[in-house]
């Protein structure tokens, strides 16, 4: 009996400690640090959680830090939530959705490094204006998890 007891406790440990591991990750979020603009007048960091290989999902927060090429005050803010996805071919898309400015936004580009990436994006269709972003991350974008 002392051993049944012994070991269901040890099994409930395993159970906790590998939960808790679990939860840890999937809650795991990284800061992506990203200048966005046709002048790069618009900075901010994209808030990124794995969701597969090569897949990221968060929320993006930019502002307006010049005001060379937006015409738009210093200190605007847009907030987004973003899907991300890199191709085996270095190549990386992504969208934007749910912008509280309503333009909603489509890149795409290359990852230069393993955590730089560069690119181009249109917001608000087919009519926006093409603009540049970078985008440097704290670990590669080619997770292979």
């Amino acid at each position: 009996m002392k051993l049944k007891v012994i070991s269901s406790l040890a099994l409930l440990a395993l159970f906790a400690v590998a939960g808790g591991a679990i939860r840890a990750r999937a809650q795991s979020v990284q800061t992506w640090t990203v200048t966005q603009g046709v002048c790069g007048d618009w900075r901010g960091t994209w808030a990124m959680q794995h969701a597969g290989p090569g897949h990221w999902i968060g929320t993006s927060i930019i502002k307006v830090v010049g005001q060379q090429c937006t015409g738009r005050p210093i200190g605007t803010q847009i907030t987004a939530n973003v899907d991300f996805q890199t191709n085996s071919d270095l190549s990386w898309t992504a969208s934007t959705t749910n912008t509280n400015n309503a333009d909603d936004c489509r890149y795409s580009g290359t990852v230069n490094e393993n955590t730089a990436a560069t690119g181009t994006y249109r917001c608000g269709g087919s009519n926006g204006q093409l603009s540049n972003i970078s985008i440097v991350s704290p670990t590669a974008f080619y997770n292979k998890d």
